[in-house]
C-alpha cells in the first residue's frame, strides 16, 4: 500500500470506530427509554390497581378518604405534575 491509500485507510478505520461508539450510545439511551417506559406501565398499573380497590370500598371512612384522594389527583392531573 502507497501512503495515501494508508492515509485513507485510517481515516475510514477512525470513521467507523466513530460510526461504532454512536451506534452503542444510540442503544444504550434506546435501552434506558425502554426500562423507563416498562416502569411507568408498572407504576400506572399498580395505581390503577388501588384506585380500583379504593373506590370499591362501601365504608364511609374510605368513602371520605376517596374524596379526598380524587380531589389531589385531578389537582395534579390540571396541573401537569408529574408526581
Amino acid at each position: 500500500m502507497n501512503a495515501e491509500a494508508k492515509f485513507v485507510s485510517s481515516v475510514m478505520d477512525a470513521r467507523l470506530k466513530k460510526a461504532k461508539r454512536e451506534r452503542d450510545a444510540y442503544k444504550k439511551q434506546r435501552d434506558e427509554l425502554i426500562n423507563d417506559m416498562a416502569e411507568v406501565k408498572r407504576k400506572a398499573e399498580a395505581f390503577d390497581e388501588i384506585a380500583v380497590t379504593v373506590l370499591s370500598e362501601d365504608n364511609d371512612v374510605i368513602k371520605n378518604m376517596n374524596n379526598i384522594v380524587t380531589k389531589i389527583v385531578i389537582n395534579n392531573l390540571e396541573c401537569g405534575s408529574d408526581e
